[in-house]
Order: structure tokens, then sequence, then C-alpha cells
């Protein structure tokens, strides 16, 4: 890489193993390079930065809260749709009583592409919510994506949570019929939840 600095698979070689080694900085000082040098197109460029930027942040999450909380928000400014980027950015936002913002965050990312992660950070955006209230607010995120799975295992989830069986059942139904695993695990936890 040295002797060819806009050899393009000598810099992902490189790139891979700065990544390898969780060398979040020798990354993206690759990545940086490879923009200069015109190896890789803009939305190519700040998707991966911001994948890099998230895996640094939740490394240094529990070591270093600051340089965290700044690469996870550069991250999401970059990459919006990047799960694990949202929900850590949602949760620094929500730590700071930013409840609207971090709501934003995973509403934004979730549009995209629902997910578990993304319905959970959602759930827990108010800190000491009761089931009931995390329950109505996933509601609000399910309808987002209409008809979408995600959604109904996330009511069925905070719903079981709640208390309220047979609106998690009512989220499954659809489901039911030839359920994946996590919908006939959450139809056994109902069960046994309910009814011992």
């Amino acid at each position: 890489l040295k002797l060819s600095p806009s050899s393009s698979w000598a810099s992902n070689a490189v790139l891979g193993f700065c990544c390898a080694r969780n060398d979040w900085t020798g990354a993206l000082r690759i990545l940086d390079n490879n923009q200069s040098a015109g190896l890789i197109d803009t939305p190519t460029y700040r998707r991966q930065r911001g994948v890099l930027l998230t895996a640094r942040a939740l490394e240094l999450q529990n070591l270093d809260r600051d340089l965290s909380r700044e690469s996870v928000m550069e991250a999401v400014k970059l990459a919006p749709t990047l799960v694990p980027a949202a929900v850590l950015a949602s949760k620094f936002e929500s730590e700071a009583h930013q409840v609207r913002r971090a709501m934003k965050l995973v509403e934004t990312a979730w549009l995209s592409q629902p997910h578990p992660d993304l319905a959970d950070a959602y759930a827990h955006v108010k800190l000491g919510d009761s089931a009931r209230q995390r329950l109505v607010r996933v509601e609000t995120l399910a309808a987002k994506a209409p008809g979408h799975i995600e959604g109904a295992l996330a009511i069925a989830r905070a719903a079981i949570d709640a208390a309220e069986f047979g609106k998690a059942r009512a989220a499954l139904e659809p489901f039911v019929a030839s359920p994946t695993q996590r919908v006939a695990l959450l139809m056994a936890e109902i069960e046994r939840t309910e009814h011992g």
C-alpha cells in the first residue's frame, strides 16, 4: 500500500486487517485515503465511515463515553439507516433527556429496515416508563411500517411485558399459520405467562 497508495486490492486488504484488529482509527484513515484516491464513491464512503465510527463507538461506550457519543453521532449523520448506529445514538440521546431526538433517530432507521433492536430502543426511549406506556410507544412505531412482521413481534413482546395477552395474540395472529421460530417462542411465552 505504501508503494502504490491507489491500489484498491492492497487498500481493501489493509482495511480488513485494521478491522480484524479493532484498529478503528487506522481503518478510518485508510477509508479517507480511499476516498481521496477516488477508489470509492461518496455514498459507499459515507456508509463505510458510518459503520467504522459505530464499531468504534460500541467498543468505547464503557471506556470513553464522550468519544463514543461523538463517534456514533457522526455515524448516524453519515448513515441514518444503520441499525446499530441508530440504536446507540438513541440511547445516548435518551440518557441526555432528548427523547424526541432519540425517537426520530429510531424512526428514520425503522422506515428503512424494521429491526428488533430498533423496536427495543424505541420502547425504552423514556427511562422509567411503565410496560403499558412502552406498549403504546411500540404500537406507534409499528404503525409506521404496517403489516411488517417486526412490528407485530415488537407489539407482542411489549404486550406480554404489559400483561396484555389478548393484544399479543392479536399481533401474532397473521403469522401463526406458518410461524417463524420467534413467533412460536412468543406464542409459547404468552401461554406460559398467562396460563402457566
